[in-house]
């Protein structure tokens, strides 16, 4: 869990000074930042799992550290979770997708459509 906590806040912190944002303390990071490196981690095509792992990971420090959950809102992204063939021993197989792609971006191709 360290592991997955630390990773995220490299990655936000790497983010803030790579575009200038870093706040003088933390409680300025407001939720327009939060909301462009969301963004951000979509133009970089991570993984559906991967950004909603990053996301929640930011999220439970951030709350530790004092923000409300409200705050919070915009470190998300839609998604939606889509159903696949059933696995070998007939399970349904479910894959999360990203809700809309990011501008830019082509979207995603859906899995339904190769059923």
């Amino acid at each position: 869990m360290t592991v997955i906590l630390s990773s995220a806040w490299v990655m936000f912190q790497s983010f803030l000074e790579d575009h200038e944002l870093p706040p003088d303390r933390l409680e300025n990071i407001n939720p327009p930042t939060m909301a462009r490196f969301v963004k951000h981690c979509r133009t970089l095509d991570m993984d559906v799992d991967a950004l909603v792992m990053t996301l929640t990971a930011l999220r439970t420090l951030l709350m530790r550290a004092g923000f409300q959950a409200g705050t919070l809102a915009s470190l998300a992204t839609p998604i939606r979770r889509v159903r696949g063939k059933n696995d070998a021993n007939g399970k349904y197989a479910y894959q999360r997708r990203f809700l809309e792609p990011v501008s830019g971006l082509p979207a995603a191709p859906d899995p339904a459509e190769d059923a």
